[in-house]
């Protein structure tokens, strides 16, 4: 850790075990995860297997089925040719030796993490987009809440894929800068209202 000077993390999971915050995600998430807490043969095969197989040989379906609850922002930003060229690139990639090692992320991420975040000593940034469909900003106020030092950027009106993008030039000036200043963009929320979640700028 000693060697790190910044860490920035966006669009995050928080730990879902501990918090239930899953239950605040699409109901294609949340029975995602209920499956893969139980890592049996059927969760196996339902999101292993199948899902696998159709990110892997059709990412451009999956991408397209995600749009269909996705943010305004982040139907936006998958109509343009080079991001969704990226994203469909990255999901070939991350299944082209099948299966397993994805489905094994699920695994881990929906079971207890080992540690609590209240052990991480680091400075963190985090970015997270209010309207995000995918990850819900609950989870990126849960992280914001419960990390000892943290930067919190929440972006109004921006979602899970609209963030990276709109925000990716912020984010790696920040990064290379150790001038905690310059973390927060003029527009990000101190706090989301509609939660009543204060979150420490």
């Amino acid at each position: 850790p000693e060697r790190l000077l910044n860490v920035g993390i966006a669009g995050a999971l928080a730990p879902l075990p501990e918090t239930q915050l899953h239950k605040k995600m699409g109901w294609q998430s949340r029975y995602c995860f209920a499956m893969t807490q139980q890592d049996n043969g059927l969760s196996r095969l339902l999101y292993g297997r199948l899902l696998g197989g159709l990110i892997r040989n059709l990412p451009e379906v999956f991408l397209a089925v995600m749009g269909l609850s996705a943010a305004e922002k982040d139907r936006q930003v998958m109509q343009q040719r080079g991001f969704k060229q990226s994203v469909v690139d990255s999901m070939r990639e991350a299944f082209r030796q099948g299966y397993r090692g994805p489905y094994q992320d699920l695994v881990l991420v929906s079971h207890d993490w080992g540690f609590s975040l209240q052990d991480i000593k680091i400075p963190i940034h985090l970015w997270h987009g209010e309207a995000d469909s995918i990850i819900p900003v609950e989870m990126g106020l849960h992280l914001a809440n419960n990390l000892p030092d943290v930067m919190v950027n929440i972006l109004p009106d921006e979602g899970h894929f609209s963030m990276t993008v709109n925000y990716m030039q912020h984010a790696l000036e920040v990064l290379c800068n150790t001038d905690a200043d310059a973390a927060t963009p003029a527009n990000s929320a101190s706090y989301d209202a509609t939660l009543d979640v204060p979150v420490n700028l």
